[in-house]
């Protein structure tokens, strides 16, 4: 009864830390409740959340060796499990796409691709529409679809979670913030401008006054924003809102971290368009 009292409590501590965007002491916690588990002798079936959990959060901290390890642990569980239908519950949809989510981030998009789908049909068989891990789901399924080029199958998958975070949150919730992103960030790659800004500037205020956890997607709108004064060539418009995105992104995730290496290139492209070669 002790030892499962404490894996609790780690499980507990790392998800909350998680939540909170504090991934170092996620790590510590979710690491520790899977060694508690391993010295309890539990099988890898069981333990798929704690592994699953701390996956991503290798994959937020860009430690992908030890992110692999552990995916190949959830892949060997998970093989004995029925591939697709009623059988398969939400958890083990999670554990899909925290797969997903980490083959994504090495380019193998068709493996993401496949995961995703998966996952997304057992959530729309055994889950409410309205449940956040549905729409999660969705914007998952929508990305990976998104970073192959297939706008036409991520946009109603996007504007679907949308329309279900309008339904459940005030208008001010950082999940529909989110949502916006989505959108905006497919239609600026489709170059359509003009759907892309109104979603913009519908976010920003969200994530302006949103918690702490939220100032990666405060980033991320600001360099949307950033790139739309851009492409109409307001350089100093867009150099403010660039250098105020690396600065959230350092603050937030370290200064070596690949978050910030995003907005820091675009910065120095808006200087080198000004002439300001020294600084680019």
């Amino acid at each position: 009864m002790a030892d499962e009292t404490t894996l609790q409590k780690q499980m507990e501590k790392g998800v909350a830390a998680f939540k909170e965007c504090n991934y170092a002491e996620a790590e510590i916690q979710l690491a520790a409740a899977l060694r508690e588990a391993e010295r309890m002798h539990l099988p890898d079936s069981s333990l798929l959340i704690i592994i699953a959990l701390l996956v991503s959060v290798y994959n937020m901290t860009d430690k992908q060796k030890e992110a692999e390890l552990l995916c190949d642990r959830l892949l060997a569980a998970l093989a004995g499990m029925p591939a697709s239908g009623s059988d398969i519950s939400p958890e083990v949809a999670n554990v899909l796409h925290t797969l997903a989510n980490f083959y994504a981030k090495q380019r193998k998009y068709a493996e993401a691709e496949a995961l995703s789908e998966r996952a997304m049909d057992v959530y729309r068989k055994t889950l409410d529409r309205e449940h956040p891990n549905f729409v999660l789901s969705l914007n998952n399924l929508g990305h990976v679809y998104m970073a192959q080029k297939k706008l036409e199958q991520a946009e109603p998958l996007f504007q679907e979670a949308l329309a279900i975070n309008e339904k459940v949150y005030p208008p001010d919730h950082p999940a529909i913030g989110t949502s916006l992103n989505n959108l905006s960030t497919l239609y600026q790659q489709r170059g359509d401008f003009a759907r892309c800004e109104p979603l913009i500037k519908r976010a920003l205020p969200i994530f302006e006054k949103s918690t702490s956890a939220d100032q990666l997607s405060l980033g991320l709108t600001l360099v949307h924003q950033a790139t739309l004064h851009y492409q109409k060539g307001n350089w100093a418009e867009a150099e403010l809102l660039f250098r105020r995105a690396v600065e959230i992104a350092e603050k937030a995730m370290g200064a070596e971290h690949a978050a910030v290496a995003g907005p820091l290139n675009s910065l120095a492209e808006v200087c080198r368009v000004q002439g300001r070669y020294a600084e680019a």
